[in-house]
């Protein structure tokens, strides 16, 4: 799914090859996969709470001879089914899986960064975006008030506009992390939206009808 949620099922499929410019047949029985998991409380601030070593055999769905003897340019996929516990921690996860030969040298490295869990509990999830839009609202106050100081401190240099983006900067997932990137998941598309139909609103309403029928002229 687009977003996993907890105590639902969701697929994990993967499509490759061994390269073209290999040589020689690849022993990919003596490999091994390490996948690590990490929750992150703002962007590249993250703690590693799973990390799991698996053969790449069972993986690929090869044994034996098969999987121990891949050539140049063959392909490979990989399927697994997986179901999130209840218990996860809902927001904001990265996933580093990492292919390492027997001697410790890592061969490739895959990251996916700002994977967001939700819960399928529906009390849980109206919480969650209770939380966000106090959050936001809480941010659009406070940017609201002190970004009208902005001019008088610079000396009329920075406009109004410097200060909301300013205290936007500090409250988000960079900084303060009042609004997370699991509320910024959630309910951007409608705070977009909704700030976009306020900017054509006061755009339409600059519009002087008499002059621009004489623009169309």
């Amino acid at each position: 799914p687009y977003v996993p949620r907890t105590s639902e099922d969701f697929d994990l499929h993967v499509d490759g090859h061994i390269s073209q410019d290999t040589k020689d047949s690849v022993n990919v029985s003596s490999l091994v996969t390490v996948a690590s998991v990490h929750i992150c409380r703002r962007y590249d601030d993250c703690m590693s709470i799973i990390e799991r070593t698996l053969p790449i055999c069972p993986l690929l769905k090869e044994e034996g001879a098969v999987c121990a003897e891949m050539q140049a340019g063959q392909p490979f996929s990989v399927k697994t089914s997986m179901t999130l516990p209840e218990g996860t921690l809902r927001g904001t996860y990265s996933l580093t899986v990492e292919v390492v030969a027997p001697d410790g040298f890592r061969l490739a490295c895959y990251e996916l960064h700002d994977i967001v869990v939700l819960s399928d509990d529906v009390m849980t999830t109206l919480s969650d975006y209770r939380d966000a839009f106090v959050a936001f609202a809480i941010a659009a106050s406070s940017a609201y008030a002190l970004g009208t100081l902005f001019p008088t401190l610079s000396g009329g240099l920075l406009p109004q506009i410097s200060g909301f983006l300013c205290i936007g900067i500090f409250v988000g997932p960079y900084c303060a992390n009042l609004v997370t990137h699991m509320h910024i998941h959630m309910i951007g598309g409608w705070i977009n939206r909704v700030s976009l139909s306020f900017i054509g609103g006061a755009a339409g309403a600059e519009i002087f009808l008499p002059e621009f029928r004489d623009l169309l002229r």
